[in-house]
């Protein structure tokens, strides 16, 4: 009896070992599985981020393909180890020394299977396993326009931009630009992606070490036929976004607003004046604003001015302004430096009884404001604001320091011997920019 339980424990350690080396390529697999995955920059409000990454679609499938391989294997070995340790306790039980055979002579077969699809996939015909997408640029050279940011220096960007958006270029010179565009963004481990929405990053943008640059959009135009131009087709090149840079994560701290639209020249981004941790995104409005809509109103006090909303301490009728009241169709922002009067906090990065409580935009998607807590469009604090708030007092824009006491607010009611219960926060905008846009979230 003892000689025949050996000879049951023998066979289980030689299928098990080799199962284990039938397995081993299958670790192999999940070795790889690392660089496989999806590298994600962080954001603000939303908590999806610009993605980034790093491998298509059939390398997806063929890792699915893989796992899936990987998987099997381990299920065939915890069915034989089963059956195996069954086996041996069973002694006596012909039913149960039956049923464990049968599980052993299904995961053998179940061996066999598995090893002879990896070596028909793999080694007899590895075509099968190669499943890769044609190259898009040589169908049609186009490079997705929209502002990029890497976390490395670009070589020749410029160029490569001024090449694709030279109106003489031949096809074969356009596909050229595209694939050379496609190898410079795919630079091994770095990163380097299209904005497409505003948040944080997951590296931090400097100026210095990094590039940022922006490709416009191909608009096709009709202009009467010539005999230079027969088909009376034109082709002009458009930038459609613009970007702002916040010095820290979910746009605090200190902003940087780039060029917008088609003040941007020659698809280069002008360095921003610090490094930056998050973004804001915007694009040209849909349609262009109305000559009735307003665009950017402050107010004095909270709920747009409505009696009973201002503070106790503020004498006088509430003020309010319109920015802007003039628009230069050619400027994409509209600055004005020393015109927010008693709007402004007059107390810069520590605020005031005086300032803004309220905003207004009209209409909402075509201009948003950026409020500075100091003048020159500087300081600590840098609010973008897109829709009606009718208290900004919640916002960071909002939350200045008291200049009585100096401590932080906290937005609570605190008390003054000579006024009273007072909210502890002040406002602090201090200059102001309105941009004709959208903010892309």
């Amino acid at each position: 009896m003892i000689y025949y339980i050996n000879m049951k424990r023998k066979k289980l350690i030689f299928i098990i070992i080799f199962t284990i080396l039938i397995a081993l390529p299958e670790s192999y697999i999940f070795s790889q599985g690392d660089n496989l995955e999806i590298k994600y920059p962080v954001i603000p409000g939303e908590p999806t981020p610009p993605t980034v990454i790093s491998m298509g679609l059939p390398n997806y499938i063929k890792y699915i393909f893989n796992f899936s391989i990987a998987i099997i294997g381990i299920i065939i070995f915890g069915v034989l180890i089963y059956s195996g340790l069954q086996y041996i306790i069973s002694t006596g039980s012909p039913e149960k020394l039956g049923s464990a055979k049968k599980g052993i002579t299904s995961a053998l077969i179940g061996i066999v299977i598995l090893f002879s699809a990896a070596l028909l996939f793999n080694t007899i015909n590895p075509e099968l396993t190669k499943l890769e997408t044609p190259d898009l640029s040589i169908i049609e050279p186009v490079i997705t326009p929209g502002i990029y940011l890497c976390n490395y220096k670009v070589d020749n960007i410029a160029s490569i931009i001024s090449r694709y958006t030279d109106e003489n270029a031949t096809e074969d010179e356009l596909i050229e630009v595209a694939r050379e565009f496609k190898a410079k963004i795919r630079n091994g481990s770095n990163i380097c992606f299209r904005v497409a929405f505003s948040g944080n990053l997951s590296f931090t943008f400097d100026s210095n070490i990094h590039d940022g640059f922006a490709i416009p959009r191909k608009e096709y135009i009709s202009v009467p036929a010539n005999e230079e131009n027969p088909t009376g087709v034109s082709i002009e090149w458009k930038y459609d976004y613009g970007i702002i840079f916040h010095e820290k994560d979910n746009f605090r701290g200190e902003c940087y607003i780039g060029p917008a639209y088609d003040r941007i020249v020659g698809g280069v981004i002008e360095p921003p004046l610090l490094n930056s941790r998050s973004v804001t995104l915007f694009e040209k409005p849909a349609q262009e604003p109305s000559s009735d809509q307003k665009g950017v109103t402050l107010y004095q006090c909270l709920d747009y001015n409505k009696t009973g909303s201002c503070p106790a301490e503020l004498g006088g009728d509430p003020a309010d302004k319109t920015f802007p009241e003039i628009m230069p169709a050619d400027d994409a922002t509209f600055a004005f430096q020393d015109q927010l009067g008693n709007l402004a906090s007059n107390n810069a990065g520590q605020g005031n009884v005086n300032g803004t409580r309220s905003i207004q935009i009209d209409r909402e998607g075509s201009y948003f404001a950026v409020l500075f807590s100091e003048n020159d469009f500087k300081g600590d604090i840098c609010e973008v604001i897109n829709e009606d708030d009718n208290n900004l007092l919640d916002q960071p824009i909002g939350q200045c320091e008291i200049a009585w006491d100096g401590h932080d607010c906290t937005g609570l009611l605190d008390w003054n011997e000579e006024e009273g219960y007072l909210r502890d926060c002040k406002p602090c905008a201090n200059s102001l920019i309105v941009i004709k846009g959208n903010i892309v979230k």
